[in-house]
């Protein structure tokens, strides 16, 4: 095991900034996706690319190519981020009383 995750005092400190950042995306990702639900329309538009669909507690709204890439990239970084959350949370050293 690395030195770093072996040290008491970087880990605890480490563990509660991935939680802070996982939490913050995950409210910026529910966000994007009520602010997309309520602005987009919700009949496609081809002349404008709003061609992917968007599925916000059954209201179905089309966004462009790039709100969906945005989207995605924002949902694979919380994921990435809560994946690194669990594994460091697994790896920690047991604490010994």
């Amino acid at each position: 095991m690395s030195k770093f995750l072996s040290e008491r005092k970087s880990l605890p400190v480490l563990m509660k900034i991935l939680g802070t950042t996982v939490f913050l995306l995950m409210l910026c990702s529910a966000y994007f996706q009520f602010h997309y639900s309520d602005t987009c329309p919700i009949l496609e538009e081809k002349e404008v690319g709003r061609t992917y669909p968007l599925n916000v507690h059954g209201r179905i709204v089309y966004l462009t190519q790039t709100e969906k890439f945005r989207l995605n990239a924002l949902e694979g970084v919380t994921v990435a981020f809560g994946l690194s959350f669990c594994a460091l949370g697994l790896l920690r050293p047991k604490q010994t009383y």
